[in-house]
């Protein structure tokens, strides 16, 4: 697209001057796109440079395209007819459209990846946040993946698997990268497809919740270390495994080092954005 560099950082839109992205190599070495929701309102009021915190691993707020809003600004690649699309929305214009996945949970035609990152290695709290909206024929809580870097039953190079079914949501985590010897927790709320649901799955010292709307389904208290997987990170399958997720995936957000929720809370009323 078109560019605009400035030398030091503008107070205020400039009008027609900015037609597609700007570079600020003053304040931060990153290429923002005007498109997003987040980056165009914040330099339409004014507030520039916008300061993502550093915690926030990643955030696809799907408004414009698949693309990492986040500072790490993570290249993310689509595969099959993975794209955003108007037909179920959150928040903004558009969510991520899986919704021709194969049904209950099949090997997934359509999803996302992002190239390994040590963002993705939970070492201490985390939060990973996201709406989901499922299709009828979507899978069950294992066999319908969010955010993934996992084969089957965690057999190999296995770290994480943030599943949302229509049985409820789940939790796997590796402590030796070939089980899932770490943290095996499931809701069993059921999910009902077609509605809009938010889905937080939280580690607060040795405490794992996952909450959906708000209230906590599910908890478990352990000790272990999250095994480091060097797998690409998926978003919607399971590796080549299967849980294809079908259906529809709104503000997805991965906080790094903190626990956002350690109770029950009222479900995010807009975007999640650039702030903790």
């Amino acid at each position: 697209g078109y560019a605009k560099t400035y030398g030091s950082s503008p107070s205020s839109a400039s009008g027609g001057e900015v037609l597609g992205t700007t570079t600020d190599s003053r304040t931060f070495s990153s290429v923002w796109n005007l498109n997003s929701a987040v980056v165009a309102e914040n330099f339409k009021a004014g507030t520039w440079p916008i300061t993502f915190d550093n915690r926030i691993s990643l955030y696809l707020p799907f408004d414009v395209d698949i693309q990492d809003d986040s500072g790490n600004s993570h290249t993310v690649t689509a595969y099959g007819t993975a794209a955003v699309s108007t037909t179920q929305v959150k928040y903004g214009a558009k969510s991520l459209d899986l919704s021709s996945n194969p049904n209950s949970g099949g090997v997934a035609t359509d999803y996302l990846t992002i190239p390994d990152h040590s963002s993705f290695d939970f070492s201490g709290d985390f939060t990973v946040t996201a709406w989901v909206n499922l299709d009828s024929n979507a899978g069950n809580k294992t066999s319908s993946v969010v955010l993934n870097k996992s084969v089957g039953g965690a057999s190999s190079n296995s770290s994480f698997y943030f599943g949302a079914g229509k049985n409820g949501a789940s939790l796997y985590l590796s402590a030796s990268g070939s089980s899932w010897n770490g943290t095996s927790l499931e809701s069993s709320t059921s999910i009902t497809p077609g509605n809009w649901v938010h889905i937080a799955w939280v580690r607060n010292g040795n405490v794992f919740k996952i909450y959906q709307d708000g209230t906590e389904t599910a908890s478990v208290t352990n000790t272990f270390t999250i095994y480091t997987s060097t797998r690409d990170v998926d978003i919607g399958r399971q590796s080549t495994s299967g849980s294809a997720f079908k259906g529809y995936i709104d503000d997805l957000r991965v906080i790094k080092g903190h626990a956002e929720y350690t109770s029950n809370f009222t479900p995010p009323t807009s975007a999640a954005g650039g702030v903790i």
